[in-house]
């Protein structure tokens, strides 16, 4: 992502720090809001670019020997949950996930009490609940939809973006875990660094390496708790084409195994298969992609 006004966010920080405004500036409180601005143009519509405060003004103060940068950045996390506002909870958030991002990229330089974060946000939401069912502040739905109008199930459908960074918003959350694919338990007793050559579905063949096996979180809804269906997933690096199917498939795409139909094989680094598609299930998905694209094409 490149920048038009990377040079403004070192003494931003420096000044929010001076002035004892932190929280704000991570809130975008006032005269604290940054518009977003990257290659792509402006976003004024939407919270603070916190992305660009970290990158730019709280990590590079660290980097440049700062440490203390570290601790007052977690306390200001949690001090937007004590601001007056009824979206407190939800900038604090927004201020958690973009750290949780660079903490799982490994480019956050130092790492904050993931726990008394979490925990400030989801006593905040407990408090404010009443608050946030009855604001609409940063809620945004797709046209087709019916909902989440207000910000409190809002929250709830998101908390599916922080549950695989290792924070989960809600307490009383429900989570139904769906059944393991066999293609996946046999990836997991695997080395991971071993090169798998993979026959997908519409007659590529590609090498590669699984890059990780994890849990995906799907909100479903909530009658009494917010209830997240578990899907584990399996992404796969191409490096290398051995032969171009129908779909275009490129060095680097990452491919998701457990897809149902994407692959037909997978073979090991001598040759032998270590799964294959059975006939009949190899037909099933066949007659299900083609009546998908039937009702398509009628739509």
């Amino acid at each position: 992502m490149a920048y038009k006004n990377s040079h403004i966010f070192l003494p931003l920080v420096q000044k929010a720090r001076k002035e004892k405004c932190l929280d704000k500036l991570l809130a975008g409180r006032g005269e604290w809001f940054v518009v977003q601005t990257d290659m792509f143009g402006d976003f004024p519509d939407r919270p603070t670019d916190v992305d660009g405060i970290y990158i730019f003004g709280i990590f590079k103060l660290y980097e440049l020997g700062d440490t203390a940068i570290a601790q007052e950045t977690e306390d200001a996390i949690v001090a937007i949950c004590d601001q007056p506002y009824d979206d407190d909870a939800y900038l604090a958030g927004h201020a958690f996930y973009y750290y949780l991002c660079k903490l799982r990229a490994e480019y956050a330089p130092f790492r904050m009490n993931i726990k008394r974060i979490e925990d400030a946000i989801k006593n905040c939401i407990i408090r404010d609940k009443e608050k946030m069912l009855n604001t609409h502040k940063w809620v945004y739905t797709f046209s087709n939809t019916n909902g989440p109008w207000d910000l409190y199930n809002f929250m709830q459908m998101q908390n599916n973006i922080f549950l695989p960074l290792g924070a989960n918003l809600f307490g009383d959350s429900v989570f139904e875990r769906t059944k393991t694919p066999e293609l996946l338990r046999i990836l997991k007793k695997r080395n991971k660094e071993e090169n798998l050559t993979v026959v997908l579905r519409d007659g590529s063949v590609v090498s590669g390496e699984i890059d990780e096996i994890y849990d995906d979180y799907d909100y479903i809804g909530s009658k009494e708790h917010p209830t997240y269906k578990v899907i584990e997933r399996c992404d796969f690096v191409v490096s290398e084409v051995l032969r171009q199917g129908k779909d275009e498939v490129s060095c680097c795409d990452i491919l998701d195994l457990s897809r149902p139909a994407l692959a037909k094989k997978i073979s090991d680094e001598n040759g032998q298969v270590i799964w294959k598609m059975s006939f009949f299930k190899l037909l099933y998905w066949r007659i299900i992609i083609v009546i998908v694209g039937i009702i398509a094409k009628r739509l």
